[in-house]
């Protein structure tokens, strides 16, 4: 097979049969630009994911598509899912990557359905993994805008790596007017939801607050079924923000021309109580109202919840979390259920590359 570089360093062009090189087995996932196939590697001798990409008009790759290569080779890291190659044949176009056989929403959802919890360990494993790879991400000037459970894949040997790139983009320390149709609704920042799309990298941190809180507590903190329900299921665990917790927040847009309901900041506690004093102290950091006070992905690397116990490095696979928990194992079409709002917002990509 003829192998030619492509858009960037390390991801390479393979024109002729793919067959000659990977074997493809079940589809395992569909999205907007294609479905994803369980393959085979030959050379490599490794199981690999492999999206078939959808040709635009005039037989030309989607623009989205191509963008989410590039960020993928500009965000390389340990967690951070891989792009290995780029295969072209006579019919289609192929993008393999890594491949993990679940993430972080089945896991939830596994302990969940045996009601059980994670370990203070295991939260704080996952979420340095999510952290190490947001980190470097944001290094490279990217925000990735929809971070949430299910774009957190998990290797077999408990290897965190963030997914599904489709959504991200090249920041700008300038301002700039970015589409306010991004991030899932649960794990939306407020700014996001209140000021018609001026945002930067904060909102990923956001995210990760949600998250944190969600492996904490076993449910979604703020699940709101509509955009306006989202922003008052925020308000009424936080309190409604004001102008000394948020300079600006009265001249957004939303809010000028919306009479919003005032709720007291005195549940905040309560709503964490679940969370140790330094973990209470990470998770309300990475939820300020304020973005330009959040706490940066390099920054929460270093806070104290991390420091408490030896655990940043301790082995864990999903595995060994089922034996840990007692979990009968499952069947594969037992974990297709995933949460109904748990969903890309409309006009916006679904998962590219993954």
């Amino acid at each position: 097979m003829e192998s030619k570089n492509f858009a960037c360093k390390t991801t390479n062009v393979i024109y002729g049969s793919i067959s000659e090189k990977y074997e493809i087995f079940e589809k395992i996932g569909e999205g907007a630009y294609g479905e994803v196939y369980r393959g085979f590697d030959k050379e490599r001798r490794r199981i690999v994911a492999m999206k078939r990409l959808k040709m635009s008009s005039g037989n030309r790759l989607p623009k989205v598509c191509l963008r989410e290569m590039e960020t993928l080779q500009k965000a390389q890291h340990k967690n951070v899912i891989a792009c290995r190659d780029f295969i072209q044949d006579e019919k289609s176009l192929y993008l393999t990557m890594d491949y993990a056989p679940y993430d972080l929403r089945t896991l939830i959802n596994r302990t969940l359905s045996y009601n059980m919890k994670f370990e203070p360990e295991e939260v704080k494993f996952y979420t340095v993994q999510l952290l190490r790879g947001l980190s470097h991400i944001h290094s490279q000037s990217i925000i990735h805008r929809d971070l949430k459970p299910s774009n957190l894949l998990i290797t077999h040997k408990g290897i965190l790596k963030i997914c599904d790139f489709g959504m991200a983009r090249n920041f700008s320390s300038t301002e700039k007017l970015y589409s306010p149709l991004v991030v899932t609704r649960w794990y939306r920042a407020p700014e996001i939801l209140l000021s018609y799309g001026k945002y930067g990298q904060p909102i990923d941190l956001w995210s990760v607050g949600c998250i944190l809180a969600e492996l904490s507590l076993m449910r979604v903190l703020f699940p709101g079924t509509s955009d306006i329900r989202q922003i008052y299921s925020i308000f009424e665990a936080l309190g409604t923000p004001s102008e000394a917790v948020w300079p600006g927040y009265s001249e957004l847009p939303i809010v000028r021309k919306t009479n919003m309901v005032q709720f007291p900041s005195s549940k905040v506690k309560a709503v964490f109580a679940p969370l140790t004093d330094s973990g209470y102290d990470l998770v309300t950091r990475m939820l300020t109202y304020d973005p330009n006070r959040r706490i940066t992905a390099k920054q929460a690397l270093q806070h104290t919840f991390f420091g408490e116990e030896n655990v940043l490095e301790k082995p864990s696979t999903e595995s060994d979390h089922r034996e840990k928990k007692k979990m009968p194992v499952k069947r594969k079409s037992e974990d297709a259920e995933s949460h109904p709002d748990e969903m890309v917002p409309k006009k916006v990509s679904n998962n590219c590359c993954h």
